[in-house]
């Protein structure tokens, strides 16, 4: 009888350890994702891997993640830096927003369309491999389809200052804002 008192507790004790490490763990899967597929996504998220959607056809500029497909980034101009450029109040822009570092005389610059904002081009291009916006304004790098604006369009509307379309050899040189401006791959 004492025996059987003493089972029936281990087995009672048993059963309610059982609960609640069953508890445990299923409160633990749904507040605290897996570490693997976490570090997964985390992994992801922090090298993107650039060439990821040119296996099919690109019949949209922008990726599934939200930034700009590879070719329509490398239609953008860019320009060598070879004085102070200043932005529309004429203040100097010395320094990348997204790395903070200062520009250097020589380095290839990237001016986006829509907001003037310049980045380097390496800077710029990983931003918008992930982002459609300007990383200082949030700006859209992009047109909406339903203005029916194409960004070669904008591009020559930016002549003046110092881009030009067409050759990716084409080179200009702006003596009034310092640049020398070049289109397509460096």
């Amino acid at each position: 009888m004492i025996l059987r008192a003493a089972t029936r507790q281990v087995f009672a004790a048993a059963a309610v350890s059982f609960l609640c490490l069953a508890c445990i763990i299923l409160i633990k899967k749904k507040c605290f994702p897996s570490t693997r597929v976490a570090a997964s996504r985390r992994q992801r998220r922090r090298f993107p891997n650039p060439d990821e959607h040119r296996a099919g056809p690109e019949s949209t500029s922008q990726t599934s993640r939200g930034g700009l497909a590879s070719a329509v980034i490398r239609c953008m101009p860019s320009f060598q830096y070879k004085e102070a450029i200043t932005d529309g109040c004429g203040r100097e822009i010395a320094e990348c927003a997204i790395c903070q570092f200062e520009y250097r005389k020589g380095e290839y610059l990237r001016r986006l369309p829509n907001c003037g904002h310049v980045f380097h081009v390496s800077c710029s291009d990983t931003w918008l491999r992930m982002n459609s916006t300007c990383p200082l304004c949030r700006t859209s790098v992009m047109y909406d389809a339903e203005e029916s604006v194409s960004m070669m369009a904008q591009l020559e509307r930016e002549r003046p200052l110092g881009y030009r379309s067409g050759r990716s050899d084409e080179t200009t040189h702006d003596p009034e804002l310092g640049l020398e401006a070049t289109t397509g791959n460096l």
